[in-house]
Order: C-alpha cells, then structure tokens, then sequence
C-alpha cells in the first residue's frame, strides 16, 4: 500500500511538472528554449539516476530471466518509463530546434525477444562511439508491451511490428540486431 501511495504521488508530481515546463516553453524564444531544455535534460538525469542505481544494467536480460516480476520492480520500471520518455521527448525537441550534437533514441524490447540483449550491448558500444567523437547519447531502453500510452502510440506511429526495434533520431530500424558501425554510418549519413 505504501509503494502504491509514493507511486500515485509521483505519477501526480510528474504530470504538475510536465503541464508547468510546456507552459513555460510556449513563452519562451527559440534560443531561451535551448537554455532551458538543457538545464531540465540535467534535472531529469538526475531522477532518472535513481532508477539507474535501482534497476538491472541489462533491463530486458533481467526481465527474461527473472518472471515473474514483483510489483515493487514493475512499479519502478513503470516510473523509470515515464521519466525517460518524458527525456527523451525533450533531447528529441533539443535536437530539432537548437544547433546541438545530440543522438535521441529509444531501444525497443520484449520479454520473448532472444536478440534484445544483444541490441542492448551494440547500443552501448554505438553510444560508446558517439561520446569519443564528442557527440552525446540519448538512447533509452523501453519495453514495447508497456501499458503507457505514448508507447503505444509510438509503436503504432512508427508501425514497429518485431523486436529488437531502434528508433534513432526518428528513424526506425527493426527485426534483428543492427551493430554499432551501421548505426554509426546511419546516423553520420543523417547529418
């Protein structure tokens, strides 16, 4: 009942906080939005740190090895969900409107998915790259069947119908393992 509480709480204090950041946003020019969009990107990593210290490295290893989930976990993966998406939205935001080296992305897994695990690891070689070519890297891992409607909607959008699915800088690759040189190549051909 207690984690129920704190997950309710939170849920409300995410939606108060987006409503007022896309309130300020819509009064600002379009260099005051780059300012600003940086500062919350750092306070939005600074939540999500505390689900990163609290969730498996590996989320979609863990989840295919380890049913069934207890509530606690699902709870917070479910928080973990949200804040990263609602970061995501803002680097993809940041990325379209201000001059800035940015890779934003979403790494798409399921439970049953035996190839999801290796997605992960070329993600995090291909993320590995980008920062030594002083380019940052925004990509979060999200579980397709998630019951968020902005997952939903992004799976239906983006008509992602098998997994591993990738979506970098708002192109989808999917089905297999896509390598950490390809990605790089694709996004290097991008710019």
């Amino acid at each position: 009942m207690q984690r129920l509480e704190e997950y309710i709480g939170f849920l409300e204090s995410n939606q108060g906080s987006m409503w007022l950041e896309l309130s300020f946003l819509e009064t600002l020019s379009e260099d005051e939005i780059c300012n600003f969009s940086e500062i919350s990107l750092k306070s939005l990593f600074e939540q999500l740190d505390y689900y990163w210290k609290r969730l498996p490295f590996r989320i979609e290893e863990y989840e295919r090895d380890n049913q069934p989930l207890s509530e606690e976990y699902l709870a917070l993966k479910k928080e973990y969900t949200q804040l990263s998406m609602r970061t995501w939205i803002l680097a993809r935001k940041r990325y379209n409107k201000c001059d800035t080296k940015i890779v934003h992305g979403l790494n798409f897994y399921t439970t049953d998915c035996e190839l999801c695990a290796k997605q992960g690891e070329e993600i995090d070689k291909f993320s590995s790259e980008l920062r030594e070519k002083g380019v940052d890297a925004l990509i979060f891992t999200i579980d397709l069947n998630s019951e968020e409607p902005i997952v939903k909607f992004l799976k239906q959008y983006y008509s992602i119908q098998s997994t591993p699915a990738l979506l970098i800088n708002s192109r989808i690759y999917q089905g297999q393992v896509f390598k950490a040189d390809y990605l790089l190549g694709e996004v290097e051909k991008g710019r």
